[in-house]
């Protein structure tokens, strides 16, 4: 399912996976760090969970939408002689 831009956190997370969360999750804070009557206050957090979120979304678009962060690489053949 592909969530378009302007999907909320709710719509989100009621019905698609992970990485549309994130990606709402992000748009919803980048909106938030944007908006004129946000408080002054509010801003470093909001802008560090920013960060963070894109961090999140990195890791799970590594890994493949799965969000398993282990390796989907073949194996090396072993060779005992070295």
């Amino acid at each position: 399912m592909t969530m378009s831009r302007s999907a909320s956190v709710l719509h989100a997370s009621a019905n698609g996976d992970r990485g549309e969360i994130l990606r709402a999750l992000q748009e919803r804070l980048a909106r938030a760090l944007d908006a004129p009557k946000t408080a002054a206050h509010a801003l470093p957090p909001l802008a560090k969970r920013l960060l963070e979120v894109g961090e999140q979304i990195e890791a799970y678009e590594g890994a493949g939408g799965s969000g398993s962060v282990v390796s989907s690489a073949d194996d090396e053949t072993w060779d005992g002689r070295a």
